[in-house]
């Protein structure tokens, strides 16, 4: 088996740095979201609470594109601007761009935020401990297994978004207002495509015979420029 190419220690340092802050900066997020909605405050209000910090984060990860970009992860660039641009038009293109009431006083805003913040405080853990060589049985489970609910929440909560987004955008521009109509077109084979590939990664990783003894697959790819493999180790 061929070495793969090790990053140096300040670039494998880097990485562990921001997936610590990113997952703490979500972690912040998601606290601070259901303290709100569990003290009994009207969820129409939440995206004035969080705001500013979901815009900042959520722009943070235009990184993991230049992550992409510079080869410190093997994450495909196209697949990693597609996700990230989805959520970056959501909170620049609609949420920041377009303040009007009848956008939040709807319940996708709260399913969007809620869904992306326990998802990303699970998988910024889950990439740490990959980039450590180090195996957490519930962190792989829950990464695996949360995705059932929360990927179907999330995409519902942002084509509720931009659904009532569609008035506000056709006063803005009417070619906005059908770009944002062919984008929503778009999410139906997106969503299938990624909702299908976790179910087949989840069989493949969750599977009794290989749980205890193999790391899944998301996070060799995350990390298999950032370390040898044990083979190439012993030859």
């Amino acid at each position: 088996m061929a070495k793969e190419k090790k990053l140096s220690p300040i670039v494998k340092n880097y990485l562990i740095a921001y997936n610590v802050v990113s997952a703490a900066l979500w972690g912040y997020v998601l606290v601070v979201s259901a303290n709100h909605i569990l003290s009994g405050k009207s969820h129409s209000n939440l995206f004035g609470v969080v705001g500013h910090n979901l815009i900042s984060i959520q722009t943070l990860a235009i990184l993991e594109i230049v992550h992409s970009i510079l080869g410190f992860v093997s994450s495909g660039v196209v697949t990693t601007m597609s996700q990230v641009y989805s959520r970056l038009m959501l909170v620049w293109g609609i949420l920041y761009l377009l303040p009007f009431i009848g956008i939040f006083d709807q319940v996708g805003v709260p399913m969007l935020i809620f869904a992306w913040s326990i998802t990303e405080t699970i998988r910024y853990p889950f990439y740490v401990l990959a980039i450590l060589d180090v195996k957490f049985y519930p962190l792989l489970w829950a990464r695996y297994t949360f995705f059932y609910i929360l990927y179907p929440l999330g995409v519902t909560g942002e084509l509720l978004t931009i659904y009532r987004a569609l008035p506000a955008a056709k006063l803005l521009n009417v070619n906005y207002y059908y770009f944002l109509i062919a984008m929503m077109a778009l999410y139906p084979p997106a969503f299938y495509s990624l909702y299908t590939h976790m179910i087949k990664q989840r069989r493949k990783q969750l599977r009794p015979s290989s749980a205890s003894t193999s790391a899944d697959s998301d996070s060799k790819d995350y990390t298999k420029k950032s370390k040898v493999s044990k083979k190439a180790k012993r030859s």
